[in-house]
């Protein structure tokens, strides 16, 4: 396992760097702390300093938000999908500002985990916040100019959210009845979305987004 550490720190190659990081994750390594937060501040991939954010999150969520942060102002997607996580698990709605600002950018697979991210923390704010965050993702699913990475990252996004409140604990009757028909209502709004979608291929990956058990 060392010698995996010191390849993530320190081989020539970001290639190999990203794969030891990669691995480190995988074994849930939770000694590398101190190499995560010197690749952070000296490495020259994004694509490195964003695996080494994962794996600094796994070990010390703190010291994950503070390097994230500071690595807002770089504006890369590499680096986005990374801080998405960290601030979704933070579960702090003062870093929704955060996603605002970077959803017309994010693309490529990297726009899975941010569109989850930015659901899972719209659903640690208010209803009114969750549902305009719910209207901006299924903007950009219905929109066709947008590349097909995004689309159906925007409605797995809508979907974590009805999974919410699907699995949401209910206080009553009453409410388990409110959030049932949001629940609804977020499906019409996936079929609006699959078939408004014109690429078949796309269309289909839609019958994977399904709700999960209750617990």
């Amino acid at each position: 396992l060392e010698t995996i550490r010191q390849l993530a720190a320190n081989d020539p190659h970001s290639e190999v760097r990203s794969l030891s990081y990669e691995i480190l994750l995988e074994l849930q390594d939770n000694k590398s702390a101190d190499i995560c937060e010197k690749t952070i501040q000296t490495d020259s991939s994004y694509a490195v300093i964003g695996m080494a954010l994962d794996l600094l999150n796994l070990i010390d969520a703190n010291k994950a938000l503070t390097a994230a942060k500071q690595l807002e102002a770089e504006n890369s997607s590499e680096l986005n999908g990374a801080i998405a996580n960290i601030y979704a698990n933070s579960g702090d709605a003062k870093y929704l500002p955060f996603f605002e600002k970077n959803k017309e950018k994010i693309d490529g697979y990297q726009a899975f985990n941010f569109f989850s991210a930015f659901a899972l923390l719209a659903t640690n704010s208010d209803e009114k916040t969750t549902f305009n965050v719910i209207d901006q993702m299924e903007a950009i699913s219905l929109n066709m100019g947008q590349s097909p990475w995004r689309r159906l990252a925007a409605a797995r996004g809508v979907n974590d959210i009805r999974n919410y409140y699907h699995q949401k604990e209910a206080k009553d009757g009453k409410e388990r009845a409110a959030f049932d028909q949001i629940v609804t209502d977020l499906g019409e709004r996936l079929e609006k979305m699959k078939a408004a979608e014109t690429n078949p291929d796309l269309k289909g990956l839609y019958d994977q987004l399904q709700l999960s058990d209750r617990p």
